[in-house]
């Protein structure tokens, strides 16, 4: 098949692009130019920013069967593609988010409402305007495509290439401690955290598949401490020796909440993601996950906001060990 995938240069983009070409099809990759692409990747390669419609109509010549939208954040950003590529392609696969989901604790699945401006006040997202704009992105790729739209809602994404490094700010924190942390005011609250490669599989598989529709795809959750714990693990840090934290403590020492990794929403959501299982999505185990991210996460630098709220972190558990 002829595929465009607009983005593709890091994270599930790059794991996508290899994929595809490893399983024979005829790949374009739109980009910035910003990362580069893999040297031994055959594929045809279009520099250029979305936001402009003069750089995507370079791609119209071409007839796809298939646009991957891996990096859609904005409606203008999905009518552009709209309104300059939409007679080229037969089907897209955009990638989206579980969190255009409202507050609907406890089960969620695909039916659940989703989020609008009206509701954005009591929304427990951290990034509100990210989930609104994800939602409005959905809809014009809806009524354009149709039935031609595979939608994807994944939940929290880990594994090779993740450019965020909110594994590894955990990670770091227990290996500086020295010790485990657990929340003892949170113990109820849970993650879900999904191998990258686990989203390109169902991806690809759905692909091949000609399928449309919305999927979650989000794996089992674990609880918050529970993760914190394997984290310990990796780093053979013997669980006896825990750190008790509490939020409230963090927040009076200066730490917002909204300014660590995993920490939001707290209301515990659960992405159900019954009808991908029933397609074929398949997980790895949640250690090898975790173990194999944090492999690839060793060499990775923190931005200076990252760095503030880790170092914070570390002074107040260093204020609790025993």
């Amino acid at each position: 098949m002829k595929i465009l995938i607009i983005g593709g240069t890091r994270f599930q983009g790059k794991l996508l692009s290899r994929k595809l070409i490893e399983l024979g099809h005829e790949l374009t990759v739109f980009h910035r130019g910003i990362n580069p692409i893999e040297k031994d990747l055959e594929l045809d390669e279009v520099l250029g920013d979305r936001n402009k419609k003069e750089d995507l109509s370079r791609l119209v010549k071409n007839n796809y069967d298939w646009l991957i939208d891996t990096c859609c954040y904005t409606p203008r950003q999905s009518e552009a593609v709209v309104q300059v590529l939409g007679d080229s392609i037969a089907k897209t696969c955009f990638l989206s988010t579980a969190y255009v989901y409202k507050n609907s604790f406890p089960r969620i699945d695909e039916n659940s409402p989703t989020v609008n401006e009206t509701e954005l006040q009591d929304s427990v997202h951290l990034n509100v305007n990210y989930s609104l704009n994800k939602s409005k992105c959905e809809s014009i790729y809806r009524s354009f495509f149709d039935k031609q739209l595979l939608i994807l809602r994944p939940c929290i994404l880990i594994g090779p290439y993740d450019h965020t490094l909110r594994l590894k700010f955990w990670s770091d924190l227990i290996s500086n401690l020295a010790r485990p942390i657990v929340f003892s005011d949170d113990k109820k609250r849970q993650i879900q955290l999904l191998d990258v490669r686990d989203l390109v599989d169902f991806a690809v598989k759905s692909i091949i598949l000609n399928r449309n529709g919305i999927y979650n795809v989000s794996a089992d959750p674990i609880g918050f401490n529970q993760f914190l714990l394997l984290l310990a693990e990796f780093h053979g840090v013997k669980s006896e020796k825990q750190i008790s934290l509490q939020w409230n403590i963090a927040r009076d020492s200066g730490l917002d909440r909204s300014e660590v990794p995993y920490s939001l929403p707290e209301s515990g959501d659960e992405y159900q993601s019954d009808r991908a299982r029933q397609h074929g999505l398949v997980f790895r185990s949640k250690r090898i996950s975790i173990y194999e991210s944090l492999d690839n996460l060793s060499q990775r630098e923190f931005d200076s906001e990252m760095r503030r709220s880790l170092d914070r972190l570390h002074l107040l558990g260093v204020s609790l060990r025993s």
